[in-house]
């Protein structure tokens, strides 16, 4: 029997994250849908569209690394969410514009143009570094758990 599309797209993104020991962003992202599927159904929509149409076939496919595929989506996951901009924090706690790839003990965070909203994790490192937990802490949030 064959593997399905979802099925292999799992398994090969699951081995990167073993052979990485990145963090698996699944389950944040999840929480994410759920809440734009209450607060804005048609870019809820435009995310499940992507995520069927795009991240899995194109990780499933092996065109596209499925770490940054996954940061892919998630990056534009939280624009659908507010608009903003996208930044990449370094263990030193310098930000730069995101850009591909993502090196993975980079923190990523989309920085909501409101003020109102505390910025949104993308990727976050295995290990953080103190400027990247006091960064984390500051604009995201100290009540929101790392997992």
């Amino acid at each position: 029997m064959t593997e399905d599309v979802a099925t292999r797209a799992d398994r090969l993104f699951a081995q990167a994250l073993e052979a990485s020991g990145a963090r698996d962003p699944r389950e944040y992202y999840r929480r994410q849908m759920a809440d734009l599927r209450q607060s804005d159904p048609a870019a809820f929509t435009e995310a499940r569209a992507y995520y069927g149409d795009v991240l899995v076939p194109g990780v499933a496919g092996g065109e596209e690394d499925p770490i940054q595929s996954w940061m892919e989506f998630g990056r534009r996951l939280a624009e659908w969410c507010g608009a903003g901009r996208t930044v990449m924090v370094d263990g030193s706690g310098r930000s730069v514009p995101w850009e591909r790839p993502v090196p993975l003990d980079h923190l990523v965070l989309h920085l909501p143009e409101s003020r109102s909203g505390p910025a949104l994790a993308v990727g976050i490192p295995p290990l953080l570094t103190p400027a990247q937990r006091a960064t984390f802490d500051l604009l995201v949030g100290m009540k929101r758990e790392l997992s």
